[in-house]
């Protein structure tokens, strides 16, 4: 819940604060924005941090030295691929105003931050959930497949909902909100949708890697998304919305290799439970 609570200060912060900017006319309020919902993310911690008793004296080399050399393996194998994802996310961004405009970088980053926003807090949330679900139903041998079938229903109506919504009245949306200067945006969400509808799907579901302990497999997905979002520079050449059309197939396809990714590891997981009730019952 905290988690959750940080992404909505910090991206609330963020669009606030962009949204000012853009209508102060101040340069480079993207950038201001972006460090703006930093600032909030970081207050917004220590201050839960502080109410929920944390305190400089429950830390102990000892138990630190526990720690780290119990869960060594994730730092180990996803430190640097993690940071590859990061970066996976930002890079369009850098590109779109490296081949194009800050005019285009303008509409496709506004359009990203309210296609995003409302579904990262969700599969944040979702995501705290099902980590803290499948990690005890794995300590305790159960099987996970009722809980994802139930989340996947709630993300499935969710989905659907966004993507009628953009499709049907995109345009007229952010004409209404922002004025008729960001119809543009509007009209690349009916593109964009689908990568953030995709994308809202597996990150819901990315704990499980973690839960099943699983870091390698994941490691291995995050790199090759790296690499895919890397080749958008062959495809300089294009018009801007041509362009976001590649990096949305893209990105459908990571997301759906995800997918099968985490359809196999769960598949793993279940056949491993039957097999263990099958013996305890002889």
């Amino acid at each position: 819940m905290a988690i959750s609570i940080n992404k909505f200060v910090r991206r609330g912060a963020e669009g606030a604060a962009q949204i000012t900017f853009v209508f102060t006319r101040v340069a480079n309020g993207l950038i201001f924005g972006d460090l703006s919902g930093h600032i909030a993310n970081i207050t917004s911690g220590l201050v839960q941090g502080i109410k929920t008793g944390l305190s400089i004296k429950l830390f102990s080399p000892r138990r630190t030295m526990y720690v780290l050399k119990r869960y060594s393996h994730y730092p180990k194998y996803n430190f640097l691929p993690a940071f590859m994802e990061a970066c996976s996310f930002l890079l369009p961004v850098i590109m779109i105003n490296k081949f194009f405009s800050s005019e285009s970088t303008g509409y496709f980053d506004l359009c990203k931050l309210l296609l995003s926003v409302p579904l990262a807090l969700i599969a944040t949330s979702l995501s705290n959930v099902l980590l803290q679900r499948i990690s005890e139903k794995d300590r305790l041998n159960l099987s996970i497949k009722g809980d994802l079938l139930n989340v996947l229903k709630i993300i499935s109506l969710i989905v659907f909902a966004e993507i009628a919504v953009i499709l049907l009245f995109g345009d007229e949306l952010f004409r209404l909100f922002f004025g008729p200067n960001w119809e543009i945006s509007g009209r690349i969400s009916r593109i964009l949708v689908w990568s953030f509808a995709f994308n809202f799907l597996t990150s819901s579901f990315s704990s499980i890697f973690i839960s099943l302990k699983k870091i390698k497999l994941l490691s291995i997905w995050q790199i090759f998304y790296f690499v895919a979002i890397i080749m958008l520079v062959f495809f300089n050449h294009l018009s801007f919305e041509s362009f976001l059309k590649v990096y949305v197939t893209i990105e459908v396809i990571c997301s759906s290799i995800v997918s099968m990714l985490l359809l196999f590891v769960v598949s793993s997981y279940e056949r491993k439970i039957l097999t263990l009730n099958s013996v305890d019952t002889e």
